[in-house]
């Protein structure tokens, strides 16, 4: 029965397997080991079992950790590199902008802890040195004037406030005396007044009883003279001596007078005057204690500033001598460690004999040679592999056969922006 059906086509020309021509290639290469494989079986087939376990290779099979190594090119440098900066200010009225090099060691020498590696011109130091040893002496001097004017207020304010507080205790002495009712200077004075009194009444009881005798003598006298008995001249004398006792007597009314008026005077107008100048003596002596005090805070006052400011003035100036004194001693510049020079390379900071250099400039720097680190950068793909303390095999390109063993001494936080 005929079959009007479409035919299976052969696969070499199926348009499938054209466009895969590798396919077949493959497929016969695998035939071709299956039937090397037979033949290798059937020549050696069936191997004995002890035989078998003598060609094998044994091995115990241990866990242990995969050896991971990062491998990257460095830099080479030194742990301890020390830089030599100039230390030494500028003197300004030399005309020279910095400090010139009088001498400074070659570039590359070797040098051991404490060598010279430069010296600087010390004569602008110098002279400013000299200028400021005179400056500190005069103002020790004007400290140690002012100091000992301030000790001498002391003393003094202890004299005049003493003297002043004796015024004082004075002036209070003579009020007491003056107002002392049983021994006081005015209850003295009145009682010498009395006893004046008292001695003048009886010259006057003296002088009146005086007086009537030569009353009596004169009246005698005239009644003799008119008898006859007694001349003029006598008569004459005796009336003489009569005005005389009566003018004795007289004087001493007077004295009387004199003496109860100049009494009550004292125990009245002179006592209350007396007594008004002694307060205010004692108040006067009050008040020019206090004004004593007080004059004599202030001038201690002024002299304390005084002192104080000469003292600051002082310490600056002793400052400013020892900054000189340690800029002059810093124009040698020594070596601060065993190490090789290295002359800064900035362009627009030569270092040589003969060039001024300012302050803070980088003159050199000495690494040790014995202490050397390798500065890398890696991938921070192998970051987290890498950490502090971990142990490095360092090759010099210097010496390639040679290998060095080192330890990871820090990781960077940050990553390099340019890398």
């Amino acid at each position: 029965m005929n079959d009007s059906g479409p035919q299976p086509k052969d696969a070499a020309s199926s348009p499938r397997s054209g466009r895969h021509p590798f396919r077949r290639v493959s497929i016969i290469l695998s035939l071709l080991a299956v039937v090397a494989v037979s033949c290798f079986l059937a020549a050696g087939w069936p191997v004995p079992e002890d035989q078998l376990l003598q060609k094998a290779l044994w091995r115990e099979v241990e866990r242990s950790d995969l050896s991971i190594s990062v491998i990257e090119r460095g830099n080479l440098e030194s742990q301890q590199n020390t830089e030599i900066f100039c230390k030494v200010e500028d003197v300004q009225r030399d005309g020279i902008h910095g400090t010139p090099i009088v001498w400074i060691i070659s570039n590359g020498a070797s040098v051991e802890e404490g060598d010279l590696l430069c010296e600087l011109e010390t004569t602008p130091m110098q002279e400013a040195l000299d200028e400021q040893i005179l400056e500190t002496e005069e103002a020790r001097t004007k400290q140690f004037q002012t100091e000992a004017d301030y000790d001498n207020q002391i003393t003094t304010n202890k004299t005049t406030e003493a003297e002043a507080e004796l015024a004082v205790e004075l002036a209070k002495l003579e009020l007491e005396m003056f107002t002392d009712e049983e021994s006081g200077t005015h209850r003295l004075a009145v009682e010498e007044i009395k006893r004046s009194i008292d001695d003048t009444n009886n010259e006057i009881l003296a002088a009146q009883a005086s007086l009537e005798l030569k009353d009596d003598d004169r009246r005698g006298l005239e009644s003799l003279f008119k008898m006859g008995y007694a001349n003029r001249n006598e008569l004459r004398r005796s009336e003489l001596s009569y005005l005389q006792a009566e003018g004795e007597y007289a004087a001493k009314l007077n004295q009387l007078q004199t003496s109860m008026a100049t009494l009550r005077k004292k125990q009245d107008y002179e006592r209350r005057m007396q007594l008004m100048t002694l307060q205010g003596d004692v108040q006067t002596a009050e008040r020019a204690l206090e004004q004593t005090k007080r004059s004599n805070e202030a001038r201690l006052s002024q002299l304390e500033s005084l002192l104080r400011t000469r003292t600051e003035q002082l310490k600056k100036e002793e400052e400013r001598l020892t900054r000189y004194q340690t800029q002059l001693e810093l124009c040698k510049i020594h070596a601060p460690q065993t190490g090789m020079v290295a002359y800064a390379s900035d362009r627009n900071d030569e270092v040589r004999e003969g060039v001024p250099v300012r302050n803070r400039q980088h003159l050199m720097s000495i690494p040790r040679l014995d202490l050397m680190q390798v500065r890398t950068a890696v991938h921070e793909s192998v970051l987290d592999q890498i950490d502090n303390g971990l142990e490095a095999t360092v090759t010099v390109d210097a010496f390639p056969d040679r290998q060095y063993t080192g330890t990871v001494q820090s990781v960077a936080v940050l990553p390099d922006q340019n890398g």
